[in-house]
């Protein structure tokens, strides 16, 4: 299993994103007649302990979306909940996000 990023690793990443967001594929606004997908396979949301980092960046991505697909978010979905949160705060519209979850699967 890989390692997490240092927090030197994380500024720089953090960095080179307000720079150029475009430059590595984060969605942009004035999107009125298209519609941003996102979908991802996040092994183990349900465990967001010391991932606060990477919780914030997914906030970044998915707050620029329309719609986005969660898979193995498992069946604690606190870590889900949390995204939500931090893609509210992104926007500074509490609730501005809506959620649907399905059953267990698998």
């Amino acid at each position: 299993m890989a390692g997490h990023f240092t927090d030197a690793e994380w500024r720089k990443i953090e960095q080179a994103l307000e720079a150029d967001q475009s430059r590595y594929g984060m969605p942009e606004g004035g999107r009125e007649k298209s519609l941003v997908l996102g979908s991802f396979n996040i092994r183990k949301l349900s465990s967001n302990r010391g991932r606060k980092r990477e919780i914030d960046f997914m906030a970044r991505f998915c707050a620029a979306c329309d719609l986005v697909a969660i898979q193995e978010v498992q069946d604690n979905l606190d870590g889900l909940f949390h995204l939500q949160q931090r893609m509210d705060s992104r926007i500074a519209e509490e609730g501005g996000f809506g959620l649907v979850v399905s059953d267990i699967t698998g």
